[in-house]
């Protein structure tokens, strides 16, 4: 296997992940989702319970799926192809 074969399915997964997520949240319904899932984690509050780490940890959590979900649906092709290596 050559070096760039990693390199081009690394590219060509980020690219259909980034498409994906669009598809999935980019359109009404995927909106009105996604704005309910920013509500129930909390994204707008402060999530820090004092002297309850466990559900400071848990509400952490459920806002890093959020941001991950944001992060790839707002992913450039620059940013993809600095990840992925290319060149192109």
């Amino acid at each position: 296997m050559t070096a760039a074969r990693p390199v081009l399915n690394l590219r060509r997964h980020l690219f259909s992940r980034r498409a994906r997520y669009n598809e999935t949240f980019n359109n009404p319904t995927g909106i009105a989702t996604l704005r309910s899932l920013r509500k129930f984690c909390k994204m707008d509050q402060d999530v820090y319970v004092t002297g309850d780490s466990e559900t400071t940890a848990y509400h952490l959590g459920m806002q890093r799926v959020y941001r991950h979900i944001e992060s790839v649906m707002n992913m450039n092709t620059e940013t993809l192809e600095q990840i992925s290596g290319s060149d192109e």
